[in-house]
């Protein structure tokens, strides 16, 4: 997603004053501004300039078409895939109606007569890209594929996507209009999503078609409909409520890429309390504090009522789904908290207390609070590999509990190493060198929920891998040490524990080292790590021409291309 390659920009604010936040370095020491700021819509500031992170070209491409006779069978492949630990490039479906539009336009070679095809691609080293191709054509096959065809060359792969490109603007043959809608679900649930889309369309009297990002469960329903009709428009705006709802329902959000803009801001309130609103709209303010860029968009006013038009009876027990059940500890250190703030006393995160010498001295008539309690899994979904815990789990006590799943979450600090609990690896933002490979704790993050410092749990961001609902104040308060609330629950995306995991080391000095690190990295041999370490006591000096140093180069993944990875690498 673009907030995981986007380092740094310069922004004019509603003020007039130009700053910048960020720059070439991965993870800047200061509060997480750009993470905030990406997805904003224009409501915190003009952006003029982005500094992003790219990423060397795949040395190889394999890009295959998937034909199924029912789309059931197409999303239950997707789900199969991730689960079996594969990651494509690409994850891409299309449906009946969609495949014959395209078809009328652009004669991309999709079956006029399949119910669904996907666009499956994978890219990484030659060695072991095969395999890993072929285990994605044998899943497809098992959940009833017709036939898996694979490009020969890049004219058909170009003419595979030329169609996908297109599906949007091939619409334009079956309907004067379209509404798109763009919920996330968690992948497992795209089957019962897609049948809820039907019987949803179906219900207003609508035709369908289905054009989506199926890898990350985004769905992109089209529905045909003539804005000329009045009765129409306001049937097609029912719908689209509907489809948000049901998304919301299963797991999801209601804009996985889109934004929310005027059209969805009622919707808001299915994922959202209006304590997470008051907690966006501070942030609102810090940055506009007269409302000046791009007003009345993105949250909703707090005395601002629903548009009738749309939203229905509230369901009977229904409640946002970022809420949640408060457990004791939780409402517990709450109260603490509003005591705390009730006397104007200052507060100390310790959290587990596993770091407690971080960062300058505190007031000394502060209030130290400890997350005792917070330390359970409140819920672990293995087949979309996301979980949910306190922040008081140890991250080795998690790790280990991931393992019976043959998962883990992909981090592994350098700071108290395997000590730290979930709230504090958020707190301190903490990570190891494969946080290149990897990312780093913002990058895993789907979701948090913390006490404000006005006394008031908040809760932002969701549980599936795209999610543009609001400000998001989950990469804001990652690394923030504690100074814009007390985490004490977060939603993780978790991986596949990898089939093999091998180093290289060799020893030179310092400026041979570094060449070999810089070249390594900009190459596409993807390692998982690069590290230069001094040998001995670690005392060398760096103007020491002849010291002895050692480069560390780590490749994870399938058996077969580590191997082949370890051995070019050892070879140079």
């Amino acid at each position: 997603v673009t907030t995981n390659h986007v380092l740094g920009m310069e922004l004019i604010l509603p003020d007039g004053e130009i700053i910048r936040t960020g720059g070439p370095a991965l993870d800047p020491p200061v509060y997480d501004l750009r993470g905030a700021i990406i997805g904003s819509e224009g409501t915190l500031g003009v952006v003029t300039e982005v500094t992003v992170r790219i990423l060397p070209s795949p040395a190889a491409i394999i890009t295959m078409l998937a034909i199924y006779n029912d789309i059931s069978d197409a999303a239950h492949s997707v789900s199969d895939i991730i689960a079996a630990g594969m990651v494509p490039t690409t994850l891409e479906m299309m449906d009946a109606p969609i495949i014959k539009a395209v078809e009328d336009s652009y004669a991309c070679g999709y079956p006029r007569d399949a119910a669904a095809v996907l666009i499956i691609e994978v890219e990484g080293p030659h060695t072991g890209l095969r395999e890993q191709a072929q285990r994605i054509d044998e899943i497809c096959m098992r959940n009833n594929c017709r036939s898996v065809r694979e490009a020969k060359d890049n004219a058909e792969r170009n003419r595979l996507w030329e169609g996908r490109r297109g599906a949007f603007g091939a619409v334009a043959r079956l309907a004067p209009n379209y509404l798109v809608n763009d919920c996330t679900v968690p992948r497992t649930k795209l089957p019962q999503a897609l049948a809820t889309v039907a019987g949803i369309t179906k219900k207003y009297h609508f035709e369908h078609g289905n054009v989506f990002h199926a890898g990350d469960g985004n769905l992109h329903p089209l529905i045909f409909f003539d804005s000329r009709d009045q009765d129409q428009l306001k049937r097609v705006k029912k719908a689209g409520w509907e489809i948000m709802e049901a998304c919301v329902d299963l797991g999801g959000t209601i804009s996985g890429e889109h934004g929310i803009g005027i059209e969805k801001m009622d919707a808001m309130r299915l994922v959202f309390a209006e304590e997470d609103f008051e907690a966006q709209r501070c942030l609102k303010r810090a940055f506009d504090s007269d409302n000046r860029l791009n007003p009345g968009k993105v949250i909703p006013d707090a005395t601002a009522s629903a548009n009738t038009d749309i939203v229905q009876a509230e369901r009977p027990g229904f409640s946002p789904q970022g809420s949640g059940a408060v457990t004791v500890d939780e409402q517990e250190l709450l109260e603490k908290i509003q005591e705390a703030i009730s006397t104007q006393q200052p507060i100390l995160p310790h959290g587990c207390g596993t770091y407690p010498d971080f960062g300058n001295l505190t007031d000394p008539r502060a209030l130290s609070l400890h997350g005792n309690g917070m330390d359970e899994v409140i819920e672990y979904d293995p087949p979309n590999q996301v979980i949910t815990v306190g922040a008081a789990k140890p991250l080795k006590t998690l790790q280990n509990e991931l393992k019976a799943n043959g998962q883990w979450l992909p981090l592994r600090p350098t700071i108290s190493l395997q000590d730290h609990s979930i709230g504090g690896v958020v707190a301190l933002a903490a990570c190891g060198p494969e946080r290149m490979a990897y990312g780093a704790p913002r990058d895993l993050l789907l979701g948090l929920r913390f006490i404000s410092g006005k006394g008031s749990f908040v809760s932002t961001g969701g549980k599936v891998v795209k999610n543009v609902a609001g400000y998001d104040m989950t990469r804001l308060v990652t690394g923030s040490a504690g100074t814009l609330g007390f985490i004490i629950r977060a939603t993780l995306r978790v991986a596949m524990i990898p089939e093999s995991c091998m180093a290289v080391t060799v020893a030179g000095d310092l400026d041979t080292c570094a060449t070999m690190a810089t070249t390594l990295i900009t190459s596409n041999h993807l390692p998982t790590f690069v590290v230069v370490t001094a040998s001995g006591n670690g005392n060398i000096s760096l103007q020491q021409e002849n010291s002895d140093w050692h480069l560390h180069v780590g490749f994870e993944g399938f058996a077969e291309t580590v191997m082949d990875q370890t051995s070019r690498v050892a070879e140079k």
